[in-house]
């Protein structure tokens, strides 16, 4: 049997794929995702293959991609951590059985049950 805190270790690595698509994704015409995926070749990354990596790939990945990426994922997560602090604060809970129950009393409220 599957514990709760098993599926929840999943969830978390979940980002990761996308950490790792958007390093290939960018507005520049000169370096594709072929480009990227070569660097990453010739840096060694994959297996082991060594060689020299084009100095305008490794520019746009260390000095653009990467600092947006890592940048993208702290702000996010500090909005999360912030929500989460302003909910505990203020004992808010998100979704709870009065919430929804007051949502149908209204007369304003949504059509579903």
């Amino acid at each position: 049997m599957h514990s709760k805190s098993g599926r929840s270790f999943w969830f978390y690595l979940l980002p990761l794929p996308l950490l790792a698509a958007s390093l290939f994704v960018g507005p520049s015409d000169q370096v594709s995702w072929r480009h990227v995926a070569q660097w990453f070749w010739q840096k060694g990354a994959f297996w082991g293959a060594a060689g020299s990596a084009d100095p305008l790939v490794e520019a746009v990945l260390l000095d653009i991609r990467l600092p947006r990426v890592i940048l993208t994922f702290l702000v996010g997560s500090s909005l999360a951590v912030s929500g989460n602090a302003l909910q505990a604060l203020f004992r808010n809970p998100l979704v709870s059985r009065t919430s929804w129950a007051s949502l149908r009393e209204r007369p304003s409220a949504p059509p579903w049950p």
